[in-house]
């Protein structure tokens, strides 16, 4: 056999062997995936602040030394007018990768989940510039609800 012949097998081999061991790799990448996803499936979900304050007070009535009566926690008062506040944005519309404005600044694009600062009272101004069809403009209040939706 000549050299180049040789050569020739030890490369056919060392590429065999790369892709095999890619193959190898893949697999257990997608197995790892797999794993993890089924993991996060079958947690339980979180309960938000809200349900854990209700689970809580339902647990305290149902105790047998509970002896005050089960009453809703009182509603959070809202800001005063003025207070600065920091809300979650979150904007959708029918046609995905339209410009996405507050206050006439450009913040990004459709669908947009994000947050936006602004004063107790006032008004928060979004337009979206789609694609095609004309600008759509929303006005949502600035309170002391935790998102903004505009869709």
């Amino acid at each position: 056999m000549s050299a180049r012949r040789v050569l020739e097998q030890v490369a056919r081999t060392l590429q065999l062997t790369g892709g095999l061991l890619l193959a190898v790799f893949s697999v257990q990448f997608a197995l790892r995936a797999l794993e993890e996803r089924r993991a996060r499936v079958s947690a339980p979900a979180p309960v938000p602040s809200e349900d854990r304050r209700a689970l809580a007070a339902s647990a305290a009535a149902s105790a047998p030394s509970a002896a005050a009566p089960l009453t809703a926690a009182p509603p959070t008062p809202p800001a005063p007018s003025g207070t600065p506040l920091r809300m979650s944005l979150v904007v959708d519309a029918r046609q995905p990768r339209a410009e996405v404005y507050v206050a006439g600044v450009r913040v990004g694009e459709t669908p947009f989940v994000g947050e936006v600062s602004c004063r107790a009272g006032s008004s928060v101004k979004i337009e979206v510039l789609q694609r095609q069809g004309p600008p759509v403009s929303f006005e949502r209040p600035c309170s002391g609800s935790a998102t903004l939706r505009a869709e």
